[in-house]
């Protein structure tokens, strides 16, 4: 088993099917950030009608080749 960190993406608060998994927890942040960023460089008299996005990274074992495990 290997500890990796595994991202997971919610729209609107709802968890989305697909997994991500980190072997470096730096590498699963910068994208949790990014994805929590995506509407807030909007003006805030914009409409834009997008959904919430947001991401947690947990850390979690995984079997070595049975997931793609990003670096």
């Amino acid at each position: 088993m290997l500890l990796v960190f595994m991202l997971s993406v919610f729209v609107n608060g709802e968890p989305t099917n697909e997994k991500f998994y980190f072997i470096d927890i730096n590498r699963c942040h910068y994208f949790r950030q990014s994805i929590g960023k995506q509407n807030r460089s909007l003006p805030r008299d914009y409409s834009y009608n997008s959904p919430q996005m947001s991401a947690t990274c947990q850390p979690v074992y995984v079997k070595k080749n049975s997931v793609l495990i990003f670096k």
